[in-house]
């Protein structure tokens, strides 16, 4: 399979002819940070069925880009993507079911894993991947000393959420942080809140729910926010909304479970007072769905895809990847800022002081109840885009959140109807 992206970081030697002859299997992998780069790398160093050759392709445009190389014949034997594209690529045949190709192994690796995680690898009834660990979100992350010093109560409703921010947003510290860019994290953070607030983009018969009540508040939630949040946040993404959290120049930020990451990335001692809790509550939900606690995203799912030379092969390599035994990494100890998938890595002592609360959590088995995936049906990757333009269009406050929510709701009516 030839590799023909352009820009790539290649680990490995490429070898001329099929995987089946040269038992090479070529890996194309989105996003990551460094040391998550390295983990991989050496994992893949030591797969027993042959030489893994794996490119690092660009987190923003792979929606596109697995689309043109399916189209161009181009892809290689496995992803590691996300599942907010499952839906798109899967459609467009660019992936196998594992129940068509791994049928007697399926039960078997769905068993080291939570069934509400396993279901994120899951479209049209059919199993395709499975991701290593997810990201949580929307979460708040806060200063513990700056609300220490401002007698301010950790916020548990949209109501306290509120009067925190105001209360904090003083002597050149904003209340809160958050990034409102058109880029697909961003926009994947704040409309996380919506089924929080009991709304969905579908319903359970693939029926456009977005709109309502319920997408008006959490527009009106941010509206309202904006004004203790710092200047330019339509141009900040993630990155730049938790730096200016750990630089102290806010004192809460919404944000993803990853956010250890970054406070890594950016050499934050380790007893930078930071507190991580779950988004605070709507006082009164306006949905007409379950209020969800989190929305779950799994940004390494590995996929077989129907391009590829060996099919045994690229099985074996996923069955490989799917025993905890390769997972032990991302319990902290090489890979902070992860929530692993596996229950061997949720039981284990790295999840534990990394996550305390989540953990204990898991031990209650509490942990993934009303957790809902991340939207991966096939036109949500150019919903995104609506619902980022109506974003920003509330945050600048030349829409009203009514507006925003009417256009994000005929746009959603509009790419379904198609």
């Amino acid at each position: 399979m030839m590799l023909g992206l352009g820009g790539a970081v290649l680990f490995g030697l490429a070898t001329l002819g099929s995987s089946a002859q040269t038992q090479e299997l070529q890996v194309w992998k989105y996003g990551s940070p460094k040391a998550e780069r390295d983990y991989f790398t050496k994992i893949n160093e030591g797969f027993p069925g042959g030489k893994v050759t794996w490119e690092s392709q660009d987190w923003e445009t792979r929606a596109q880009g697995i689309s043109t190389a399916t189209i161009a014949g181009n892809l290689p034997d496995v992803l590691a993507a996300d599942n907010t594209v499952l839906g798109k690529i899967a459609e467009a045949g660019a992936v196998l079911p594992l129940d068509e190709i791994a049928a007697d192994k399926v039960v078997g690796w769905a068993a080291n894993y939570p069934k509400e995680l396993w279901e994120l690898g899951k479209y049209g009834g059919k199993s395709y991947g499975m991701s290593t660990f997810v990201d949580l979100s929307p979460v708040i992350i806060y200063n513990a000393a700056m609300l220490e010093a401002a007698g301010v109560q950790p916020p548990r409703t949209w109501s306290q959420l509120r009067a925190a921010a105001k209360a904090l947003n003083k002597d050149g510290v904003a209340g809160i942080v958050f990034a409102a860019s058109t880029t697909t994290l961003d926009t994947d953070i704040i409309q996380s809140i919506i089924p929080v607030n009991g709304g969905r983009w579908l319903d359970h018969d693939g029926k456009p729910a977005m709109g309502g009540q319920a997408l008006v508040d959490t527009f009106q939630l941010v509206k309202d926010l904006t004004q203790y949040a710092p200047q330019g946040i339509v141009d900040a993404n993630f990155r730049d909304a938790l730096q200016l959290f750990y630089q102290g120049r806010a004192a809460m930020v919404i944000t993803k479970s990853f956010a250890p990451i970054i406070q890594t990335d950016y050499e934050v001692p380790a007893d930078f007072p930071a507190v991580m809790i779950s988004f605070p509550k709507p006082d009164k939900v306006t949905g007409s769905f379950p209020p969800a606690s989190f929305e779950a995203h799994a940004p390494f799912l590995f996929l077989v895809t129907s391009q590829t030379d060996d099919k045994e092969l690229a099985v074996e390599y996923l069955d490989y990847w799917f025993d905890p035994k390769q997972h032990y990494g991302w319990d902290g100890s090489e890979v902070k800022g992860r929530v692993p998938t596996a229950h061997a890595m949720l039981r284990s002592e790295g999840f534990k002081q990394q996550y305390p609360a989540l953990a204990a959590a898991y031990e209650e088995g509490t942990l993934f109840d009303n957790v809902v995936s991340i939207p991966f049906f096939p036109e949500y990757p150019d919903l995104r885009r609506s619902f980022s333009e109506a974003l920003q269009g509330v945050v600048l406050g030349v829409v009203t959140p009514e507006q925003a929510a009417a256009d994000v709701e005929n746009a959603t009516k509009a790419a379904i109807a198609k």
